[in-house]
Formats: structure tokens, C-alpha cells, sequence
């Protein structure tokens, strides 16, 4: 007697795994990970969840400012990150920023932030992603970046905010991939509105979505981190991007962020 070969029909496989794709879309829920309204006792972050930068450190390149732990705090449920100028009749100017980083390293989510934004000549604000490991003032010390940065904001520019992918290496090249985003209708601080900034990364891509609406997907490879990725809230003052405070800035300068959500599928 021959031999019956079997064989499953191609649309009998192909129902099969759209059922196999279904229920495994069905067991995995976005659930949050981390949060924190800035409403815990007391002045200070929840040291739990932040650290507080200070020193010398530089997250935008040559900048005037020295973190200062004095100008990060909670106030009515609220975090504020100042930036700030001491003056003086005998000495130059000082200026001081705040800067505080995550302690909770995360791979792949969303993270969505609302902050309300100032005008100020000279003034840097930013929300960033971070690898683990590396400083969040600069590169890994191997030299390496892999940074995602949802807001990139100049206070002399008040209609416009930036996101972007920044990768590379100092040792052969860094690159950046992103984009700007214009408020057609007024500035991102106009009536002291806050504002929606948020990103969706995964293995093959990151999307960019400011209130709401998608302004950016990058999916090239070598941009995606796969690295676990912690939170940098940040203000600092001068340097090559905004360029230097003058005497029009009105100091001192508040970058308030009202909350701040990271979320993940598992």
C-alpha cells in the first residue's frame, strides 16, 4: 500500500496563527511601571524613586550652569526644576540648574510626561531616556550614545520643541534623528498650558507624539536602543544650543512638570 502524505491547508495555518497572535495580544496588558505625581511629604523628590544631580555636569554642551540640589523640589504637587543666576558686585555671575535621573531602569514601554513650559533667552529644558550605566550628562564611557530625547526645548524659541534619537559614537560620529515640532497657533507657553510629551519604544521602533499626536517614527536599526533606559528631567542655562541668558531672561526660570508615567505590555 502507498504511502498518504498529509497536509494542513495554507488557510487553515494562516487561522491558526492569527488565533495563536490573538490570544497572545490578549494576555499581555499595559500596565504601569513607575509613576510619581510629586504629591509624597515634603519638599524634596521621593529618594526612592530620583536622584538629584549636582556638580559640573554637562547634558547640553558648554553650558554656563552648575547643578545644584537647591533648585529641584515639590511644591503643591507639582516638581520644579529651576534655573537660576546669583549675582554679584565683586565676581562674575554664577548660574545654577536642576537635574534629577530615575532610579528604576526599564527596557521597551511608554512614557508620557505633562509639563508646563517657560519663555526665557538662554534657557534649556529636557526629557530624556538614558542608558543604564551610562552618566546622564554625557556618553558612555566607552564613548558610545544611545540616548532617546522626547523634549528638547529652547526658551527663546517658544513655538517650537524638538524630539530625537541620539546615537553614534564621539570616537567615529554621533548622529541625530528626529524632528521639530511648530505650534501654528500661538507658543507652547502661552496662558502657562501644560503639555503632553510622550514616546513609544520598542525592539524596531520609537515614536515621538506631542498632546496627543504622532509627530515622529524612527526605525532605523541602529538608532533603536535595546538597552534598559532610565528618566533625566532637566533645565541648564547657555552653552552652543540655546546660547547664553541675557538681561532679558527672568530669573528665576521654572520648568514644572506635573507628572510623569512609565507603562509597559507584559
Amino acid at each position: 500500500m502507498g504511502s498518504r502524505k498529509c497536509s494542513t491547508p495554507f488557510f487553515a495555518i494562516i487561522f491558526l496563527s492569527a488565533l495563536w497572535l490573538h490570544s497572545v495580544c490578549e494576555a499581555l496588558e499595559l500596565v504601569e511601571i513607575f509613576s510619581d505625581k510629586f504629591d509624597s511629604p515634603g519638599r524634596a523628590v521621593d529618594p526612592a524613586k530620583w536622584s538629584v544631580l549636582t556638580g559640573d555636569g554637562k547634558i547640553n554642551a558648554n553650558e554656563v550652569s552648575r547643578y545644584s540640589a537647591e533648585d529641584v523640589w515639590q511644591e503643591n504637587d507639582h516638581l520644579l526644576v529651576r534655573a537660576n543666576v546669583v549675582k554679584s558686585d565683586s565676581a562674575p555671575d554664577e548660574y545654577y540648574s536642576g537635574a534629577i535621573y530615575s532610579k528604576v531602569p526599564f527596557q521597551f514601554g511608554e512614557v508620557e510626561w505633562r509639563v508646563k513650559l517657560p519663555t526665557a533667552r538662554g534657557f534649556f529644558a529636557g526629557l530624556s531616556l538614558v542608558p543604564e550605566g551610562c552618566p546622564p550628562t554625557g556618553p558612555c564611557a566607552d564613548g558610545s550614545f544611545n540616548r532617546i530625547d522626547v523634549l528638547q526645548y529652547r526658551g527663546d524659541i517658544p513655538n517650537r520643541v524638538s524630539s530625537m534619537l541620539v546615537y553614534g559614537n564621539v570616537n567615529t560620529g554621533v548622529r541625530h534623528d528626529g524632528s521639530e515640532t511648530y505650534k501654528a497657533d500661538g507658543t507652547f507657553t502661552d496662558g502657562g498650558t501644560y503639555h503632553l510629551f510622550k514616546v513609544v519604544w520598542d525592539d524596531v521602533k520609537v515614536v515621538f507624539l506631542v498632546d496627543g499626536v504622532e509627530k515622529d517614527k524612527i526605525v532605523t536599526p541602529e538608532a533603536i536602543p535595546h538597552r534598559k533606559m532610565y528618566l533625566v528631567i532637566h533645565t541648564s542655562l547657555g552653552g552652543w544650543y540655546p546660547g547664553p541668558p541675557d538681561g532679558t531672561t527672568p530669573f528665576p526660570v521654572h520648568f514644572v512638570v506635573d507628572e510623569v508615567s512609565v507603562k509597559r505590555w507584559q
